[in-house]
This record gives C-alpha cells, structure tokens and sequence, in this order.
C-alpha cells in the first residue's frame, strides 16, 4: 500500500471521513489519523451515536450485585464497568458489598524479635499466626520461637472442646486412636477421605476395601488438651500392651490421630529411612518433629547421606561391597546405586547377578523371575529393556505385571 498523504484534519474533513464507517473500530482500523484527531476534537459521540449505549445508573448497580469480585464485574460487564467509572461515578458504591482484598506484609521487612511477638500478641490461637502471619512465621527468628509461642498461644480455638475419644479395631490386629469435639463429622471425613493431608489414608483404604471393624465412641467428655492427651496415650499404650499394631502416625497434641513419640521410635524411623533426611521428613513427620524439639536432630543426622557427594568409580565400587546384591544398596544408598547404573557398573560390581543377553530365549517363567527382581514398574523397564521388550508376545502380560507391582507398593 501506499503511504497516504498528511492531511490537517478539520472538524469537517472528520465528519465526511467518518460517512465511510459504519463503526468507530473501523475507522480506527483504517484511517488512524482520522480517529485520533476526532478523539482529541471529543466529537467521536456524535460521528457514531447510536454505538454508544448510555447505561442507566441503576442498571449498573443491579449488574454489579451479581458479581462477587471487581474482576468477576470488570470480566461479565465492562460497558458497565466501564460506566460506572466514567460518568456515572458510583463505583465505590457498585463494589461496596465485595470482599476487600488484605493488603499483604511488606517483604523487606526484618523481624527481630520484638516484631514477632507483636504479631503474637494480636492473635488469639497459634493456628491464626501460622495462617495470618506468615512472614513472621517463616522468618529466622520465628522458626527459633516457635516452642515458645506454642507454650504461650493454645493451638487451636476454645470450640475444639470439649472432646472425647473414638477407636477403630479392625479384624487384621490393627487399631486407631483419635480424639473430636464432633462424632459424625469426624466418621464421615474418615470414611470419605475429607480430613487434612494423609493423616487417615490408611484407615480410608481399610475401610473402602471392606476389612471388617468395630467403631467406639466414649461418652465421657475432656475440656482441656492435658486431660484428653492422658486419655489418648493411656489408650494407645494399653492397646500397645496387648499387641495391636497402632496407625497413628503424627505425634502428641495434634488435632487428628495422636502418638507420643520416644527418642527409640525416632531412631527407628531413622534407620527405615535409610539416611536420606528428604525421605525421613516426609515418610516420619511424626518422629522429625520429636527430634527438632527435643534437640538431637543434628546430632541423628551427622551420618546422613550427601546427596551433593561426587561418586567417582572407585568410591562406587568400595560402597558396593558392602552390600550383597543390587536392590539392598539401592534400599540403603539411593544416590550410588543411581550413578553406579548411570556408569553401566552394576555388573562388575555385583558379577554373581546373572547379566542379560539378547539371544535369551524369554518364556514366561523367566520372565516372571526377572520381574521379581525389581521392586517397581519403572525400576523393570530401566534396568531390563530386553525382558521388557519381550512382554508384547505375550497377551495381557505387561497389565498382570503392573498389577502385582501396584501390590507390592501397597503392602
């Protein structure tokens, strides 16, 4: 195209441009000179009146109420939006019956210690500090008064008492304490998996597979924490002391099932997690609480494995030797058995495993023994491609081994 000429546009000139349009976007579209000189005159009102919807001011106030949100407004009715800025001039009173959005903490604030406890102070309940004041709480100073606050805020609201205690025996010799200020609402979250987290996974799933169980209710009531901690504990350890394997799994004074944790519980839980602290936080909350508050949380961990270690072959090769066969280093020592695969060292380091050649005639007993050897799905078909690849000649194989491994991880 070629570049029009500059033309001095009179009101005029405007007016006569403007017949060519049969809307103001298009005359934007192609005369853009046009346009703004018609913006700047303010005559763009009377070159396309019958385009400009004049909305009523009570019109406005009626399609503000449906919304709940300034963005919800300003998304389902920008003309009246944009009306009530303009003007009409009733914005203010269009978003007076929404929510007012809290103005978040500055982030470059430094908190000593006295700024905490002023935020302290103006909470009623430690759960209202966490929820309410996170930067106080997640700050240095924070995290080294947190025993302190805790002693100094009741953790939860005085509507959580009273409570009393409720048990679930069931057939397979396991049993689950907990405390509730509410009956009903507690047994429907534990039967419909409506609790916080994964506090009661283990009794959904028991239930949702029908394993037979007997529900208690006490009828005798608590109205403070210390009275309804003793109940629970005299509970579980009476329950301990009988042989019943326990699904409590979070420690003392939690608001769901509760535990009181020993310094042996803790060393346990250590050792099952095979030095890794990501592994002993997550699968042992409990027990990593326990030893953050009573202290010896650094002392448990001197031995923790680095994950940032650089594992060359011969330090591969000398951890290798403690361990007799591939899936224990693996259990003990993630990181190496990781590189040790990585490297393709897994057959100089284990030579009795029998290594894998592509002339294997695979049947399906041998197939089912080399899907033995693994612990997960994925694991099998990393570590054997070939026993992998020769699943398709069988029909209906790959899902009979997905199924058992999906066994394995639930037991």
């Amino acid at each position: 195209m070629k570049n029009k000429r500059r033309v001095k546009w009179t009101e005029e000139n405007i007016r006569i441009e403007a017949k060519l349009y049969s809307k103001p976007y298009e005359m934007k579209k192609k005369n853009i000179s046009a346009y703004r000189a018609a913006s700047r005159l303010k005559i763009i009102d009377d070159l396309f009146p019958e385009k400009f919807k004049k909305h009523k001011r009570s019109h406005v106030l009626k399609m503000a109420r449906k919304c709940k949100t300034k963005g919800e407004f300003w998304k389902r009715f920008p003309g009246e939006y944009g009306a009530s800025k303009g003007h009409l001039n009733c914005f203010e009173e269009c978003v007076s019956h929404m929510p007012v959005r809290k103005k978040s903490a500055p982030r470059n604030v430094k908190w000593d210690e006295a700024r905490v406890w002023e935020a302290v102070g103006k909470c009623s309940t430690y759960q209202e500090f966490r929820e309410e004041h996170v930067n106080a709480y997640s700050s240095k100073v924070g995290k080294s008064l947190r025993n302190e606050i805790k002693r100094k805020l009741p953790m939860c609201h005085k509507n959580a008492y009273p409570r009393a205690i409720y048990i679930y025996e069931f057939i397979d010799d396991t049993v689950y304490v907990g405390s509730t200020n509410n009956y009903r609402r507690r047994f429907s979250e534990h039967s419909t998996r409506k609790s916080q987290g994964n506090k009661v996974y283990e009794i959904y799933e028991k239930i949702k597979s029908d394993i037979q169980y007997t529900y208690y209710e006490q009828e005798k009531w608590f109205e403070t924490k210390e009275l309804i901690d003793r109940e629970e504990n005299w509970w579980i350890d009476f329950y301990k002391s009988e042989g019943w394997e326990m699904l409590n799994k979070y420690s003392a004074c939690s608001d769901g099932g509760s535990i009181r944790i020993n310094k042996e519980d803790v060393l346990e839980a250590w050792k099952k997690s095979n030095r890794s602290k990501s592994y002993f936080q997550k699968n042992f909350p409990g027990a990593y609480s326990r030893a953050n508050k009573d202290g010896y949380y650094k002392a448990l961990t001197k031995n923790a494995i680095d994950p940032t270690l650089v594992w060359d072959k011969k330090k591969l090769l000398s951890e290798a030797k403690l361990y007799s066969k591939p899936y224990e280093m693996k259990k003990n020592n993630l990181y190496a058995y990781r590189k040790l695969c990585n490297l393709g060292l897994t057959s100089v380091a284990f030579p009795e495993k029998r290594v894998v050649s592509k002339s294997v005639n695979w049947t399906f007993k041998r197939i089912w023994s080399e899907v033995k050897m693994h612990s997960t799905y994925k694991d099998f078909r990393r570590h054997s491609q070939v026993c992998y690849r020769s699943t398709k000649k069988h029909i209906g194989l790959r899902d009979r081994i997905k199924k058992y491994y999906s066994r394995i991880s639930k037991k």
